[in-house]
């Protein structure tokens, strides 16, 4: 899913900069299949030598393969980008922050792919700051209440909960990443009520208004403002239109650090 950064250079001083496909930076890699056993005299020196080439072809033009409801597969095929960015303002030395963008795998029927991403971007981005301060945005695709909104918030999903990825060939699913504050939530104790109005005609008849996007950040920030969003109530058809360029509103925040 393509996303992108712009940095207002005239304010700000970009350090670094970091681009990767999060599935490819999987702390501990991916869950492995056992190893088969060794194949007898007959398999190896007169079936693999003729079907091996034939498989290996066939494997190759079909590409990766994945069960849409192993989420693991899922999780390990996906190519979505994060970027990441450090940056220092030009009025205030000696405060580098990182600010990083991301959207999430919409992945609702595999919910616990969502939560397998935001484990990798939430310790990406945290990883990459270290003590400093960080800001995480983007579309996460999950509606408050919901994973990984929450795992995001708490750094926390309860091994009981239906969103927990289950375990693989041994593999137990394990989270490091700490807890973020959402800009919107610290100014107005609650989200917007919603970000997204769009309809997907290929998925279903029926519009979708709901919170998908959000602004997380860690503890050093202090939140002043928000960019206030339109009303359900006053909410006409969907996204876009004539006034809203995209089927997501855009979302702002005023932080300062404390």
């Amino acid at each position: 899913m393509g996303i992108g950064t712009a940095i207002p250079t005239a304010s700000f001083e970009l350090q670094t900069v970091d681009i990767v496909k999060l599935a490819d930076e999987r702390k501990g890699g991916w869950p492995r299949a056992p190893r088969e056993p060794e194949p007898g005299i007959l398999q190896r020196y007169v079936v693999s030598p003729i079907m091996n080439p034939v498989t290996a072809a066939y494997q190759y033009l079909r590409g990766p393969q994945r069960k849409q409801d192993d989420a693991w597969d899922y999780s390990k095929y996906r190519h979505n980008q994060f970027i990441g960015c450090k940056l220092q303002s030009r009025d205030c030395v000696d405060s580098p922050f990182w600010i990083g963008n991301y959207h999430m795998p919409c992945a609702f029927r595999t919910p616990s792919v969502m939560n397998i991403h935001a484990d990798l971007v939430g310790n990406r981005i945290q990883h990459l700051a270290g003590d400093a301060p960080y800001i995480l945005a983007g579309d996460f695709n999950a509606q408050p209440g919901q994973n990984p909104y929450e795992f995001l918030r708490t750094g926390v999903v309860d091994e009981s909960d239906e969103t927990y990825p289950p375990e693989k060939y041994g593999m137990k699913w394990e989270s490091s990443m700490k807890s973020m504050r959402s800009a919107y939530f610290e100014m107005n104790k609650e989200e917007p009520e919603y970000t997204n109005a769009s309809h997907n005609g290929a998925m279903n008849s029926e519009s979708f208004i709901g919170t998908l996007d959000y602004i997380f950040l860690s503890q050093q920030w202090n939140v002043n403002n928000v960019l206030a969003l339109p009303k359900r109530k006053d909410l006409v058809g969907v996204y876009p239109n004539a006034n809203e360029p995209s089927d997501h509103l855009m979302i702002a925040a005023s932080l300062e650090l404390q």
